[in-house]
């Protein structure tokens, strides 16, 4: 079974991310967020936060982010869990009432790993940091009767081949470990 989650993940980056970025992807160590039943593995480096009292009641349930900020961004890792109507589709949860504003901005596509079926989405034009565009690449998935985001973020540059390399390899790792009680 062990041998199978193995080929899947792979499969997964093959065609999540192209070959010649996966060369300068950095190390991942792992993370588990026991709370909400998830582990998963960061970027080296990056530190676990605790979301603000904003985030916080935006159902943002855990913040991860490098030590440092690159020309004054601070990369980071949301994880959002919020409870989704049954009547709701991912998609509908994702995107709500804005999908036409960000399916014109960026790319929406569909995704099946270790089990769960997900969307992921990536854009570099729906946000920006002084002048300069803001990556923002997001893997959304339904379990039972919760909705989970996980929204990275990192100054967008000319190659934008390595920070989505990174996040991929970040989100491929993504599993649930055990059913948080709702």
């Amino acid at each position: 079974m062990r041998m199978r989650q193995a080929l899947l993940g792979i499969a997964f980056l093959a065609v999540l991310v192209p070959a010649s970025a996966l060369a300068s992807v950095p190390a991942l160590t792992q993370a588990k967020i026991p709370t909400i039943g998830v582990a998963l593995q960061v970027p080296a480096g990056w530190v676990e936060s605790a979301p603000t009292a904003k985030l916080a009641s935006q159902h943002v349930v855990e913040v991860y982010h490098p030590k440092t900020a690159t020309s004054g961004y601070l990369a980071n890792l949301t994880v959002i869990v919020a409870a989704v109507s049954p009547r709701i589709t991912l998609r509908e949860w994702l995107l709500g009432s804005q999908s036409a504003k960000f399916l014109l901005l960026g790319t929406l596509s569909r995704f099946r790993f270790k089990g769960a079926s997900g969307l992921s989405y990536t854009s570099s034009k729906l946000e920006s940091f002084r002048g300069s565009p803001v990556l923002i690449d997001e893997y959304g998935f339904l379990h039972g009767t919760r909705g989970y985001l996980f929204t990275y973020t990192s100054l967008g540059t000319a190659k934008l081949a390595a920070p989505e390399a990174l996040f991929g390899a970040s989100a491929a790792t993504i599993h649930f470990v055990v059913t948080p009680v709702a």
